[in-house]
């Protein structure tokens, strides 16, 4: 049995480089089965602000002509999971060197310390005794 709670995990977008792996480096954590969202957010603007990225399916994602089209800020990202890892993909891909990507999944509660720990569950989640 999983329990899951929503993640924010942040890394840094590189300047023409819109393909990153979840799994690995600063994205340091089993790829998700889904994700909720994606996001980034542009140090030179203060306060800084998170944008949303709208999420292409795979479909969408391979409708696009130009993958390897830049502008200054993305617009979409696709998830490509290919467990252990997973591949997210940029578009555009961004030129900006002011970017912080950010991504929102689902990630199973770690370990229950002792048979008798405190644990506190959302409404209509239910727990084998």
């Amino acid at each position: 049995m999983f329990i899951h709670q929503l993640t924010r995990t942040t890394w840094t977008i590189s300047a023409n480089d819109g393909s990153y792996t979840v799994g690995t480096g600063e994205r340091e954590r089993a790829a998700p089965v889904r994700i909720d969202g994606v996001a980034f957010s542009d140090s030179s603007v203060t306060p800084a602000y998170e944008t949303n990225l709208r999420l292409l399916t795979d479909r969408d994602y391979q409708n696009i002509r130009i993958k390897t089209q830049t502008a200054e800020t993305p617009q979409a990202a696709w998830y490509n999971l290919t467990y252990p890892t997973a591949t997210l993909e940029l578009w555009p891909v961004p030129t900006s060197t002011t970017l912080t990507g950010v991504l929102y999944a689902p990630q199973a509660v770690a370990e229950f310390s002792a048979l008798a720990s405190t644990v506190s569950l959302p409404p209509g989640t239910s727990v084998p005794s």
